[in-house]
Order: C-alpha cells, then sequence, then structure tokens
C-alpha cells in the first residue's frame, strides 16, 4: 500500500498546476477514502472495486453530485492524459 500512496503523491504533484487547491484536495482525500475501503493497491484495482465502492456510497446515501465527483478524482486518477502532438 505505500506504493499507493506514494503514486497519490505523485498525483497531487503533477496535478497541482492544473487544479484548484481545493479540488486537489478534495481528490487527494476522495482518493485517500477509495484505496482505504477496498484495501488494495493502485495495480490490482479493478473495475468490480470501484462498482463496489459506488453501490457503497449510494448506500450511505451521499448525493449523486458528490459521487460524481468522486469518479471525476477516479479517472484523473487511472486514465492518463492524452499526449500532446507538437506536428502539424
Amino acid at each position: 500500500m505505500k506504493e499507493t500512496f506514494d503514486m497519490i503523491k505523485k498525483f497531487s504533484k503533477d496535478y497541482e498546476l492544473r487544479l484548484s487547491s481545493g479540488t486537489l484536495r478534495n481528490y487527494v482525500y476522495d482518493l485517500n477514502c477509495f484505496f482505504n475501503y477496498v484495501q488494495k493497491g493502485y495495480e490490482t484495482i479493478k473495475s468490480s472495486d470501484v462498482r463496489e465502492w459506488l453501490k457503497n456510497m449510494m448506500n450511505d446515501g451521499l448525493k449523486p453530485s458528490t459521487i460524481k465527483n468522486k469518479i471525476c478524482c477516479l479517472k484523473s486518477f487511472f486514465l492518463p492524459l492524452p499526449s500532446i502532438s507538437t506536428t502539424n
């Protein structure tokens, strides 16, 4: 799990200029909550883990907008940014 929390730190560093400080703080919090919930490292996460977490949040009564924000956070963490082409 140490590698996972190191990746969260790297994510925070990589995104500090792309996201507002409040959004970044919330993303780091959400990532920590997610990984504490699944009790797995980032390299072993499956879509079923995400679905289970989402189901748990819905059962806990979180608002759809809150859940959507958490999904955006996970997408930002797991999906790499598209490379920027410098050729014409």
